[in-house]
């Protein structure tokens, strides 16, 4: 029996940053430079209307961004600090985000064979697969894994090692949580591809269960038909996510959506070659951005409703990394389309593209 995911719960911190006023504070934070006021027409100008955050203590004044106790961008906090904050932020999303996907599972915690935690955003031993298991009283025999530093397509790779998971017994569960807290490592530079990154990535978490064989008490909602992926050549240097001293720096270049416009259309056909094509599939696209949706929209030469959950993901959430394409995959089973198969998307450090076909079940049909 081909895996399926059985099971899909998101959670956001409950702060939230309206787009408008992060490019208010932008422009206050800047006043006296020309060159981040060129930038302002593109900063307000990403498609995300609102981003939830886990702390909104550099909202408050008009001339100074709290941040973490500091004051931005005249403090700069540790990287240290910010991972601390990971550490007493991270397993409550995370919790809360798999007891979420359990209960609508519908399944028994106890039969949960494997746990698998995706993050980019905060380390540390034992982590998130341990604190998950001791949360949700699963049992000492489970087997953790922590898939970390891969970047926004995490997910992928975790949905990849799940799916062997689930072939290898029929009767094991696993359970996958991404949780991503990106504004831990908001940067204070004042060049065009950090302020991008101020102001598209956001905090969230998501959680999946995946399993084969599922009993009459479990409702799929897609099976995992096939994974595939791709690494561009001599592109090492177009997204890159090292650690520093003042957080996580990240690498973005502009250079991105064309490349994914030109060389992804190729691949994403031949992934789906005897099997279904583009007219039969949503996209579920990572939505790391405006451009890079309308790259492959155009590339591919979809419709608009066909990358619907992808754009409203954006708007409502922004870019949280890992974590989004399950929030993409949660917006598609309220969509209900009519698309008998969902493509799913994600691009990450490499640069590379992971992507899955994900045949849907009646329960989310149209």
């Amino acid at each position: 029996m081909t895996p399926a995911i059985l099971g899909l719960a998101t959670a956001v911190p409950p702060n939230v940053l309206w787009q408008d006023t992060f490019a208010s504070l932008i422009e206050n934070l800047y006043a006296d430079n020309p060159q981040v006021k060129a930038y302002l027409p593109h900063l307000s100008d990403t498609a995300i209307t609102k981003r939830h955050l886990a702390h909104t203590d550099f909202l408050q004044e008009r001339h100074k961004w709290q941040f973490w106790g500091s004051s931005y961008p005249d403090e700069k906090p540790s990287t240290s600090q910010r991972n601390k904050a990971f550490q007493e932020i991270a397993p409550k999303l995370a919790c809360k985000a798999a007891e979420d996907a359990i209960a609508n599972w519908k399944g028994d915690p106890q039969n949960i064979t494997h746990v698998i935690s995706v993050s980019c955003t905060g380390l540390y031993a034992p982590g998130l697969e341990f604190e998950l298991q001791q949360h949700l009283s699963l049992k000492p025999s489970i087997c953790r894994l922590g898939i970390n530093f891969m970047g926004c397509y995490g997910a992928f790779k975790a949905l990849n090692v799940a799916k062997s998971f689930a072939h290898e017994n029929p009767s094991n569960r696993i359970l996958v949580v991404c949780t991503e807290l990106c504004s831990l490592h908001l940067q204070n530079k004042s060049d065009f591809e950090t302020l991008t990154g101020n102001a598209i990535f956001a905090d969230g978490c998501a959680a999946l269960i995946i399993g084969s064989h599922p009993t009459d008490a479990e409702t799929p909602l897609w099976d995992i038909a096939k994974m595939a992926s791709f690494s561009f050549d001599n592109t090492k240097d177009k997204i890159t996510w090292v650690p520093g001293d003042h957080g996580f720096v990240m690498r973005l270049s502009s250079r991105v959506p064309a490349l994914l416009k030109k060389y992804s259309p190729n691949f994403i056909r031949e992934f789906l070659q005897d099997t279904a094509t583009s007219s039969d599939c949503d996209f579920a696209i990572h939505p790391g951005g405006k451009s890079i949706l309308q790259a492959i929209e155009k590339g591919m030469e979809l419709q608009p409703e066909q990358t619907m959950a992808a754009w409203d993901t954006l708007a409502n959430y922004g870019n949280m990394s890992s974590a989004t394409f399950p929030f993409v995959l949660q917006h598609l089973t309220t969509q209900r389309t009519s698309k008998p198969w969902t493509v799913g998307l994600g691009f990450g450090p490499g640069l590379g593209i992971e992507s899955v076909l994900l045949k849907k079940h009646p329960s989310i049909q149209a």
